[in-house]
């Protein structure tokens, strides 16, 4: 019975110590934060718009919220983004509201890169939609009127794929 008690005794003053450094474990182990702050848009932000760094202000939440709800929780993860949905104030982020600012747009002349080792061939086409950098575009050749795909490049340009 005495060894009961002692275990007992040690595990209420475990427990006490985890709750007086916040949850942390014992025995070496660092204390795990149980809130983070995050950004959030001060004012509201529609889709489409840029997000500026000035109008976030920051929100204490719970971390299993932040890391179960896929949230920017850094304001460095929203600098040059667009919202892709409306941000209500006050609302943490997340990640899925947020786009890469499209480099090419629908129904603007483009000039499309073919490239083979030396070989370089450029021409003009229409794109059939928007897209960001990295992404997969249609467009129509405005000599020939057929349809082609490219990647979108940085700088504003499409590469011509064989697809």
């Amino acid at each position: 019975m005495a060894a009961v008690m002692t275990f007992l005794r040690d595990g209420l003053a475990a427990a006490a110590l985890a709750a007086v450094l916040g949850g942390a474990a014992l025995a070496g182990e660092t204390a795990v934060p149980t809130h983070v702050d995050v950004p959030v848009p001060a004012t509201m932000i529609y889709a489409g718009q840029p997000i500026p760094l000035a109008a976030l202000t920051m929100r204490r939440v719970t971390s299993r919220y932040a890391a179960a709800a896929g949230i920017a929780v850094d304001a460095g993860q929203l600098d040059g983004k667009l919202a892709r949905s409306t941000l209500v104030p006050g609302r943490p982020i997340a990640l899925s509201q947020l786009r890469e600012p499209h480099v090419i747009n629908a129904s603007k002349p483009v000039t499309i890169v073919y490239r083979a080792g030396a070989l370089v061939i450029t021409g003009e086409v229409i794109p059939l939609s928007s897209a960001a950098a990295g992404e997969r575009v249609r467009a129509r050749n405005v000599d020939t009127g057929l349809v082609v795909s490219g990647i979108a490049q940085a700088d504003g340009t499409l590469l011509a794929t064989g697809r």
